[in-house]
């Protein structure tokens, strides 16, 4: 198992399926996944954006991973999606999963907003590599 996957299964292991619009996570378990992602020794990037921290890791097998966190001024905040974008078979794949310890609508409408961002970014590596 490649590093990507396997890292996705340790953070899909860590908190149970969004099902029904539930509290997904723990404000701990969050602030857990943040604090691997800082520690990691693959980190490349750390922004703060408006009320978002963006946590960017590149794995040995060129795959990248982001981790999006809520600051306290966000509305879904405490909560964070993390993204994969890796290539199989010849094609570009973004992936994205979503924890939430807050309010579930304002996160639903959170998490919606990366289907077109993971789309984008999709075609964006699709036409000039990674």
């Amino acid at each position: 198992m490649n590093r990507l996957a396997l890292a996705l299964s340790l953070i899909a292991c860590t908190f149970s399926a969004l099902a029904d619009c539930e509290t997904n996570a723990t404000i701990g378990q969050i602030e857990q996944s943040r604090q691997k992602m800082l520690d990691d020794p693959n980190r490349f990037d750390r922004t703060e954006a408006a009320d978002v921290e963006v946590i960017s890791i590149r794995n040995d097998d060129e795959s990248i991973v982001i981790g999006n966190f809520t600051q306290e001024r966000h509305p879904a905040h405490p909560a964070f999606v993390i993204s994969a974008i890796y290539e199989h078979e010849g094609k570009v794949w973004v992936y994205h999963q979503g924890f939430t310890a807050g309010d579930c609508e304002v996160f639903q409408t959170w998490l919606e907003a990366f289907g077109e961002r993971d789309r984008e970014l999709q075609r964006m590596y699709e036409q000039h590599g990674s």
